[in-house]
């Protein structure tokens, strides 16, 4: 019983009471060993109405807290007019979902390289000003070998290389300027980047790309932000930083040309 209030107190905030009970089915399910590893079960958003699936035996049940229980993305409430949103690392739709729902008038290009999580990606995001692509952040525009984990319920993260072996997948790599230009928004008001590690790539092809980006909301891995300069080339280039912890939120200050 207070395994199930204890569910009930984390989720029922966020979606609709039917919803925490499927939550508990999904979880009993799992640790039975009896849910469908092919299937996928919906809930429904509190608020906004929005319908979102999971997928048993994945990481989907621990991103679904963390971006809309844990709210790993609320600095971007502090954002205004946001238009324009290209989600880099999209895995199931989350977060996307999440920037879509905060603002509802904006378009979305959601760039995610795991086949696994393109079907559902597709389906979670909204219908309309929607776009998904399939691709890797790479440090140039070239096909690269991806390896994602031999475990089925890993769906978050891999390695990527030049180097095929019988464990890799072909997948197109971009360069982040190339993600851009292929959105084809004028300007990008808020830029999510969540690639576990490949993060490191992103000022490989220079820096101009920032001068189209008012917001970064960037998870970093590793020794990634150190190595990068993440905070100086930022301050350098107009944005004021914000870490809580979790996400570090880049801002363009509003006078900065």
């Amino acid at each position: 019983m207070s395994w199930t209030l204890d569910l009930f107190r984390t989720y029922a905030k966020v979606v609709s009471l039917p919803s925490v009970w499927t939550l508990r089915q999904l979880a009993l399910d799992e640790s039975a060993g009896r849910a469908d590893r092919a299937g996928a079960v919906a809930v429904r958003l509190r608020g906004s109405g929005v319908l979102v699936e999971l997928r048993p035996y994945t990481n989907d049940l621990f991103t679904f807290k963390e971006v809309f229980v844990s709210e790993a993305y609320r600095s971007a409430k502090s954002l205004s007019e946001v238009r324009n949103i290209v989600d880099i690392g999209a895995n199931a739709g989350f977060a996307s979902v999440y920037f879509r729902t905060l603002f509802p008038g904006s378009s979305l290009l959601a760039v995610e390289p795991d086949p696994r999580n393109i079907a559902i990606l597709t389906r979670n995001i909204p219908k309309s000003r929607s776009t998904v692509m399939q691709a890797a952040l790479w440090r140039t525009d070239a096909d690269i070998h991806f390896e994602f984990p031999p475990v089925a319920e890993d769906m978050v993260s891999g390695t990527a290389g030049e180097t095929a072996n019988e464990r890799t997948t072909l997948v197109r790599g971009l360069g982040i300027e190339s993600i851009l230009d292929q959105s084809t928004f004028p300007s990008i008001d808020i830029l999510k980047i969540d690639v576990e590690g490949a993060e490191r790539h992103i000022f490989e092809g220079g820096t101009a790309w920032l001068k189209r980006v008012k917001a970064i909301l960037i998870e970093f891995h590793g020794e990634a932000r150190a190595a990068l300069q993440f905070d100086d080339v930022m301050r350098t280039h107009g944005f004021n930083l914000h870490d809580d912890g979790h996400t570090v939120l880049a801002h363009r200050r509003p006078a900065f040309v």
